[in-house]
């Protein structure tokens, strides 16, 4: 089983103005990476999450980033809107989840803690097309 996440990363603004990855190029190289993943096993997709953006401007030792939930939403709209491949959306119902928020703020804003990847996990397991797969 190969479960895929993407978005995340390539919405970052690293020493720049724009994202790490064009929207458009983003896409393109997810559908690619999709179209041969089958192939290889079972796929399924989960979009990214949304982030505390108080976190801005982070300065670390790669550079400085500057993260935005918007940016992160364009990703996942354009992702849940690409190939056949099963996607459960993450973003919206994190972006309003006290749970989720509380979990960010807990970690490093950017990364939950404990709870915020345990609620993840249960997204999942949870996910109609997670429990298609397992069934015997």
């Amino acid at each position: 089983m190969l479960v895929f996440a993407f978005g995340f990363n390539d919405a970052a603004h690293k020493n720049s103005d724009h994202p790490q990855v064009e929207l458009e190029l983003s896409v393109k190289t997810t559908c690619k990476i999709m179209s041969q993943a089958p192939a290889i096993s079972k796929v399924l997709r989960i979009g990214p999450t949304p982030l505390d953006e108080t976190v801005n401007t982070l300065d670390g030792s790669g550079g400085r980033w500057l993260m935005y939930n918007e940016e992160i939403k364009k990703y996942d709209h354009a992702y849940a809107n690409q190939m056949k491949i099963e996607y459960r959306p993450l973003y919206q119902e994190y972006l309003v989840s006290p749970r989720y928020r509380a979990a960010l703020v807990a970690g490093d804003k950017v990364h939950p803690f404990d709870d915020g990847y345990a609620m993840i996990a249960q997204s999942v397991t949870n996910w109609d097309a997670w429990r298609k797969l397992f069934r015997p």
